[in-house]
């Protein structure tokens, strides 16, 4: 039920801050999203932000991201494509190679929806500006939060304009932080007496190099993905994806010192090395380029753990990057903030009493699985020098052994890909059919 004359503010006009606002216009008469970039007019053509250095880089949804958008904004994704995003088939229509394994290709596992990090977003804007009393404030930045007297609650937010020095405050009845992957949150709660949250942090070091192009129509046949991941003994990587209006995104992915050259002479020698001689010719040497060569690192996996707290400010929730950020060679990154926003939601259907630890305890039911997943994932990938936790050790050699049965066998396949999907946990990599493959391999 919405309040009469509530105001909440969002901070953060990225898909955690979108999702929000969508969420508590439900609850709330005003909904104010707070942006220091730019926004370009809903419906001109979508572009990278300032703010958003991975914009340039692959995105896409599959079906659990492609669930929670439906959830959260009733046919969205048929209007995604119907404005020019790709539907796909995942495995049919990828061809993918993970940790050195060519997976098998078996059709059904998954659905996709592949388009630009801009194009995604605009159209949220787009839907979210037809949703009642929500309103943006483009190129101001938060400068803070702003509490009752006793200290407990907060009770709006100090922003100011891009291009002034006067500072004002927005009165909040409730205030989401989302402004990415950035420690302001953690820094501006110390500020009005609160502790920072207990940080959990996993070095990747990990860089990418990515350029669209306009490739001749059907050149990929049935092929809508194409893409090969670092692996133990290559810490190097690829992707071609198909993006909306029939363009497409070539990347170039690598850990450690082995990082993409954005200058285009290097790039090419260093895709050379790695992309099969078809994709690069076609890529290369047919190819149009829509843009220059853009490049992106992603230094750490980083959780901040507010569940771990014992004492948050009341009507104040940190959501998005700025609560965790996983490494998105494992994609999911939309999804997690979708879901986030479903937990908002659950949330506010219970009342405000105690919101924040109950936000935080769901969120964090939520980020376990796929940090757990994707520390198992890039252990496999660091240096073996590198001491590991035991866990993360054997999870990350029982995924090898299943990922090379996954070559051969459909069935492993369609399991292990619905578990990077988000519709199955990782625990059905364990089911005992499963399981006595992988033993019997080890054997």
């Amino acid at each position: 039920m919405v309040k009469a004359d509530e105001h909440a503010v969002v901070i953060g006009c990225g898909f955690a801050g979108l999702f929000a606002a969508g969420v508590l216009a439900e609850h709330f008469s005003r909904v104010t999203v707070v942006e220091k970039d730019e926004l370009h007019p809903v419906g001109a053509p979508s572009q990278p932000r300032r703010g958003v250095p991975q914009g340039s880089h692959p995105h896409g949804l599959l079906t659990r991201g492609i669930e929670i958008f439906e959830e959260l904004m009733p046919g969205f994704c048929q209007e995604l494509v119907e404005l020019g995003a790709v539907e796909a088939d995942a495995m049919s229509n990828f061809r993918v190679s993970y940790l050195g394994h060519t997976l098998s290709r078996p059709p059904g596992v998954a659905k996709a929806v592949l388009a630009t990090r801009p194009f995604i977003e605009a159209a949220v804007r787009r839907f979210m500006c037809r949703k009642p009393g929500i309103e943006f404030l483009p190129e101001c930045k938060a400068l803070g939060f702003q509490t009752i007297s006793a200290g407990d609650r907060v009770s709006g937010v100090r922003v100011a304009s891009n291009y002034e020095k006067r500072e004002w405050l927005l009165p909040a009845d409730f205030v989401v932080c989302a402004p990415g992957r950035t420690r302001l949150a953690a820094a501006w709660l110390e500020e009005i007496g609160y502790s920072r949250p207990p940080e959990e942090r996993l070095p990747l070091n990990l860089s990418y190099v990515s350029r669209h192009f306009r490739l001749q129509e059907g050149a990929l046949g049935a092929d809508k993905a194409c893409l090969s991941s670092p692996s133990p003994t290559n810490p190097r990587g690829w992707s071609l994806l198909q993006q909306e209006h029939g363009s497409w995104v070539f990347s170039l992915q690598g850990y450690g010192p082995w990082r993409p050259p954005a200058n285009a002479d290097q790039f090419w020698k260093y895709a050379s090395g790695i992309v099969p001689s078809d994709i690069l010719e076609l890529v290369r040497h047919k190819g149009k380029p829509l843009d220059e060569f853009m490049s992106y690192n992603f230094p750490s996996n980083v959780w901040q753990h507010y569940e771990r707290l014992e004492k948050v400010p009341d009507r104040l929730v940190i959501m998005g990057d700025s609560l965790c950020s996983i490494n998105p060679l494992h994609g999911g990154g939309i999804t997690h903030s979708a879901e986030q926003a479903l937990v908002l939601k659950k949330c506010l259907s219970q009342g405000t009493r105690r919101l924040p630890h109950r936000f935080y305890r769901g969120a964090a039911h939520t980020l376990r699985i796929p940090w757990m997943f994707s520390a198992a994932i890039d252990t496999a990938l660091q240096d073996s020098d590198r001491k590991q936790p035991l866990h993360f050790q054997i999870l990350s050699r029982y995924l090898e052994r299943l990922l090379a049965i996954a070559e051969h066998d459909d069935s492993v396949t369609c399991t292990f890909f619905r578990t990077i999907g988000k519709t199955a946990t990782p625990a059905e990599l364990f089911q005992p059919s499963i399981l006595w493959k992988v033993l019997k391999q080890s054997v």
